[in-house]
């Protein structure tokens, strides 16, 4: 897992230079708003140090941690905006439709949404968009593609859609080192899988016209 925790330092450290692009290119238009910047940077900071702190502890399990999803949750999302919109033409799209309380580990949650995210904006070649949705469904019988088992109670659900390119190996890219790219270490979505898992979650992934949905299902309980 020591190679899955510096792709996660890797992410970090993409948001750090993408918020550095944004403030150098546009500093002197007057058109940032340089306390969000820094919001980026704080909140990123503090990701740094809880990947410190979880590389210690995750051999001894993930614990009982809880995340509470609400519209000021959705709306906190903003910095995948603020960081990778300088690269290119995305619009975002992020809702909340029912309140709720998801069973995994806030930190976990960020780092999941954020590798599928970067995934979705790498998929995308020049103008797109990306919806993120967190609702509340009972499942039966759904096939999750990461562990090839059908599951079946409420979950909690994170919907990411994109519209960039469909995905040919559905149920091969949630395997360790697996990537189409040639630079690629094929950890973001490994990752993904692994923090999931580890709270008893599930993943779905679907090709739709255009480009491809993400279902993150997460035991969970209504406010």
């Amino acid at each position: 897992m020591f190679k899955a925790f510096l792709h996660d330092l890797n992410n970090i450290f993409t948001v750090l230079d993408g918020s550095i692009t944004l403030l150098k290119t546009q500093r002197n238009s007057g058109e940032y708003d340089l306390n969000k910047i820094i919001k980026i940077l704080e909140i990123q900071s503090e990701k740094a140090k809880q990947l410190a702190n979880d590389f210690m502890s995750l051999s001894k399990g993930n614990g009982k941690y809880t995340t509470t999803v609400t519209q000021e949750y959705a709306s906190q999302l903003w910095h995948f905006r603020e960081s990778f919109n300088y690269q290119k033409k995305i619009t975002f799209n992020i809702e909340t439709k029912k309140n709720s309380i998801f069973k995994i580990n806030p930190f976990d949650l960020d780092r999941i949404i954020l590798n599928i995210v970067t995934n979705s904006i790498e998929a995308i070649k020049k103008n797109g968009a990306i919806k993120i949705t967190f609702d509340v469904v009972k499942t039966i019988n759904i096939y999750c593609n990461a562990c090839n088992e059908k599951f079946t109670g409420e979950y909690g659900v994170c919907c990411i859609e994109n519209s960039g390119e469909p995905i040919k190996n559905i149920n091969e890219i949630f395997k360790k080192h697996y990537t189409t790219k040639t630079d690629g270490r094929g950890l973001g979505l490994y990752i993904v899988n692994f923090l999931l898992h580890l709270s008893d979650g599930h993943i779905t992934v679907e090709n739709i016209n255009p480009g491809v949905c993400f279902k993150l299902y997460i035991p969970c309980k209504l406010i």
